[in-house]
């Protein structure tokens, strides 16, 4: 039997993570879960979700919008995680819900064994994006979100300056590519960049939303880059339904059930349970029907 791990990284809408829980709840997985310094929940309801998995809570890294601290918090889920070594690790985000069920994705994963499922953006964007990284942003983890404000102020300045020194830190023999964080990757490829973690510092520390850089840079310039299942500018190369053309992303709705539910791709982002609740409870009540009625089936 091939066991995942799925890697999750939560810090509110404690309900729909709930949900998401008893949704991955399988024998064929482990949960490993980073909740953010000074959130407060209760440990005993997650795991009270979790009847056949096993769920552990890693310790948390305090992030910051947009700072390496988000890097270093993937980082820290995928250690702890391939101490075990699982077939395949998938990176979700406390807001997403699978659209199909376990025996559906082990079935996919199997199919596609040794692929590596990750998102990279059309290549225009790289270059686009290259600001994100090309200067040192000593401000961020203190700036976060905020366009405003004293350190906001001095990073302004410290960009202009760096900018008119012709500062430009990134490395010559690296091309640097851009993509989604979540991801479904071997352990193959998890050991390969856990390994790797001294140049992804070197690379991205006090960098601006280089979560969405690290993976795929260095998958790209590494043998990984023949795994890879798609370079399609499509989500389904990393198996996730997400909609950048409506939203940031768009949070589904339950106008939306039937498209989410005919998909292909496996899981889905982003759910809110303050803008629509219903297709939240749509989709877990349908998946945990199937899950069960294929159980009592086998």
């Amino acid at each position: 039997m091939k066991r995942h791990a799925y890697l999750i990284k939560a810090h509110h809408q404690f309900d729909l993570l709930e949900k998401l829980l008893r949704l991955l709840d399988d024998e064929r997985n482990d949960i490993y879960i980073h909740i953010g310094v000074g959130v407060d929940y209760e440990r005993a309801k997650f795991e009270k979700c979790v009847k056949k998995s096993g769920i552990f809570f890693v310790d948390p890294v305090k992030e910051s919008w947009g700072g390496y601290s988000q890097i270093e918090s993937e980082l820290h889920l995928f250690e702890v995680a391939a101490e075990n070594s699982y077939a395949y690790y998938h990176l979700l985000s406390g807001v997403d819900l699978p659209l199909k069920t376990q025996d559906e994705i082990h079935a996919f994963f199997e199919a596609n064994e040794g692929k590596e499922f990750i998102y990279f953006c059309p290549k225009s964007f790289w270059k686009e994006s290259a600001y994100k990284y090309e200067q040192y942003r000593f401000f961020q983890e203190k700036v976060g979100r905020k366009q405003s404000g004293v350190y906001f102020f001095m990073e302004k300045i410290s960009l202009f300056l760096q900018r008119r020194l012709g500062i430009r830190r990134q490395q010559p023999e690296m091309e640097y590519c851009l993509g989604a964080n979540w991801v479904s990757i071997t352990h193959s490829l998890i050991k390969y960049i856990i390994k790797q973690k001294n140049l992804i510092r070197k690379l991205f520390e006090k960098t601006l939303c280089c979560d969405e850089f690290f993976v795929q840079t260095l998958v790209w310039n590494s043998k990984y880059r023949e795994n890879v299942y798609s370079f399609e500018d499509d989500y389904f190369a990393c198996l996730r339904l997400i909609d950048w053309k409506r939203g940031n992303p768009y949070v589904w709705r339950n106008q939306d059930y039937e498209e989410l539910m005919n998909a292909p791709h496996l899981f889905a982002r982003k759910f809110d349970e303050n803008v629509d609740r219903e297709v939240i409870d749509r989709i877990f009540q349908t998946i945990s029907d199937r899950q069960k009625t294929g159980k009592e089936n086998s």
